[in-house]
């Protein structure tokens, strides 16, 4: 089953965040996996921010999260490490 993009605002709207384009939850059926933002200032502004929510305690693997220059590209690399998360777990998607 493909990943599915919600805005974060229609997700949590008891939250009362504006719903908007650039901040998004990312879903495997009904679980959130993950979440991509468009950075809003700083030396990254306008940049893409993804990463994959890891339930695990200890530290967080650098290839849960990242930065990239478009949705498209945050959308792609959270696929990859989301699938590659799922297979050290011997999980399967939704």
């Amino acid at each position: 089953m493909p990943l599915i993009l919600r805005r974060s605002a229609d997700q949590y709207p008891e939250a009362g965040w504006p719903r908007t384009d650039t901040d998004w939850v990312v879903l495997n059926g009904p679980q959130v996996i993950g979440s991509i933002s468009q950075v809003q200032g700083g030396p990254v502004d306008g940049q893409w921010r993804w990463s994959v929510t890891d339930l695990r305690l200890g530290a967080a693997r650098p290839w849960t999260f990242g930065t990239v220059s478009s949705l498209d590209e945050a959308k792609e690399q959270l696929a990859i490490a989301w699938r590659k998360r799922i297979a050290e777990e011997g999980l399967s998607e939704v």
